[in-house]
């Protein structure tokens, strides 16, 4: 009878591993692994990273606008940014996008050039240095984020 509890346990934990491992191989698979001819889209819940350079400003060959930082899309797919408001975001790519703001910010910048780089949210759980959530980019590897 021994022999078989202890052939219950193993199996359980042989299935908790491989469960574990399915798990973990298809979270990095959906947030890692995108097909490199695809193309990002915003979506809903996600996040950008917007960066704006005037190049032509100041002595030291360009000067940063105080609009960079991190912004949440919406439920309804719009990002509030200073001086526009509500700028409809989702069904961009970055680029079309960048393209939108660069025009729309010239209003208020001469030239400006406009980066815009898409974010995810990941929220660590369990045994982690700092759980919770984080804005994730793309291009970030598993180990990055863990770090």
């Amino acid at each position: 009878m021994e022999k078989r509890a202890n052939h219950g346990w193993l199996s359980i934990s042989i299935r908790w591993f491989l469960i574990n491992i399915i798990f973990v191989s298809l979270i990095t698979n959906s947030l890692f692994g995108q097909n490199q001819r695809s193309v990002k889209r915003f979506v809903r819940g996600d996040a950008l990273r917007l960066k704006i350079w005037q190049p032509w400003g100041g002595g030291d060959g360009g000067r940063n606008i105080n609009f960079d930082g991190d912004y949440l899309i919406d439920s309804r797919g719009y990002v509030f940014f200073p001086l526009l408001a509500e700028v409809k975001v989702i069904n961009h790519t970055p680029t079309t996008l960048a393209n939108e703001l660069k025009d729309k910010f010239s209003a208020y910048v001469q030239d400006p050039v406009v980066i815009v780089k898409p974010l995810i949210r990941v929220t660590l759980l369990g045994a982690f240095r700092r759980p919770g959530t984080y804005l994730v980019s793309l291009e970030a590897s598993l180990w990055e984020l863990v770090d």
